[in-house]
């Protein structure tokens, strides 16, 4: 019995280390072509490399629909095919090459979270539990019957990074068994509420920009969500773009107008959050920046005049 995966980088890897580790057969391994994306070159393990290793045929490719692909598949005469942060559609045509079609490995607890960024966008909504899920491979995204799950926390000061790690962990146990079941007939596919799915749309620069007439908890959490080596979340300084590297929360006594700059405590800098001048507010406290083209900084250094104020 053997598995053609279909997987691009260190969640594609975790994958199919998994898979190897556990005993099954992988004919045939396919990957894209490397990328220089700078927010996720920390996550940018070969699956290449490893297949290439171990004298696994490769196919690398940036798309699903080629006539190659669906060739090589059938001559895998595999029984499964695995999907683990393959970043195309596969098509009916492919799965069906497999015996038993396609399964993929998400980074969410289905059927929240679908679609792109999951771990960047949970962390973002402030939750506080996010998971791994293996899925049946239908026409729709993210949409197929769920075939196993695992739970992970998400702590108060995790980052996406941290959360993303946390998900990695669960996978060596997660998906070898559903794949074990598969194969000998034993799993018992669980059909998603569909009226429960939610899709997110890919994260580009743009949400990342910090709106300070925002809670200071979404704020905290944007910035948790977007931590290195993803695009970092931003402001704007003195006309020029500013990353925000690091905050916490803790602040609750200072007040005043938005995005004004009030304190600093030790080597961080206090900023207004979102709330009526005269009214409670709960304020951040700036850890690190970087202005763009520049080098991450305590805030307290940064910033030299408490005057400023942020986003314009």
């Amino acid at each position: 019995m053997g598995i053609v995966f279909m997987g691009y980088q260190t969640w594609g890897l975790v994958s199919l280390e998994a898979l190897l580790e556990a005993g099954h057969e992988v004919p045939l391994v396919i990957t894209h072509p490397e990328t220089l994306d700078r927010s996720t070159a920390s996550f940018a393990d070969s699956v290449e490399d490893l297949a290439a290793s171990l004298a696994i045929p490769v196919l690398r490719t940036s798309r699903s629909d080629g006539e190659e692909m669906l060739s090589q598949v059938r001559a895998a005469r595999a029984d499964l095919i695995v999907s683990s942060n393959w970043r195309r559609v596969i098509p009916s045509g492919v799965l069906s090459a497999a015996r038993l079609g396609g399964v993929n490995v998400h980074r969410s607890l289905l059927p929240k979270y679908g679609g792109f960024s999951p771990v960047n966008w949970a962390v973002a909504c402030g939750e506080t539990e996010t998971g791994v899920t293996v899925h049946r491979l239908d026409p729709g995204l993210d949409e197929g019957p769920i075939l196993g799950q695992a739970r992970v926390s998400i702590a108060e000061g995790d980052t996406a990074t941290a959360v993303f790690h946390k998900c990695n962990a669960v996978i060596g146990s997660l998906l070898p068994q559903v794949v074990s079941q598969l194969l000998d007939g034993t799993c018992v596919p669980m059909p998603q509420p569909l009226d429960e799915h939610t899709f997110f749309h890919k994260r580009t620069l743009r949400d990342n920009q910090i709106d300070w007439s925002a809670s200071a908890r979404t704020i905290y959490d944007l910035i948790r969500a977007q931590s290195d080596p993803f695009a970092n979340a931003y402001t704007r300084h003195q006309g020029e773009r500013l990353f925000i590297k690091s905050a916490k929360l803790g602040a609750s006594r200072f007040r005043g107008n938005p995005g004004r700059l009030v304190a600093r405590v030790g080597t961080d800098v206090v900023v207004v959050c979102g709330g009526a001048a005269c009214e409670p507010t709960f304020a951040l406290r700036i850890e690190r920046v970087q202005r763009e083209g520049g080098e991450p900084l305590p805030a307290g250094e940064y910033f030299t005049n408490l005057d400023d104020r942020l986003g314009e």
